[in-house]
């Protein structure tokens, strides 16, 4: 089991050289999900 605050609120620590990896699909995963553009969408403000 991974300890967390959740279960352990005393638990203290720091991530070190860590790398996130986010990926995707090019469909939606669940038939409900929006479709999002290849590219950022500019600022509307």
């Amino acid at each position: 089991m991974v300890e967390s605050v959740t279960n352990n609120p005393s638990a203290t620590g720091t991530f070190h050289d860590w790398t996130l990896l986010l990926y995707g699909t090019a469909d939606p995963a669940q038939p409900g999900d929006r479709i999002h553009p290849p590219t950022p969408v500019p600022s509307q403000s």
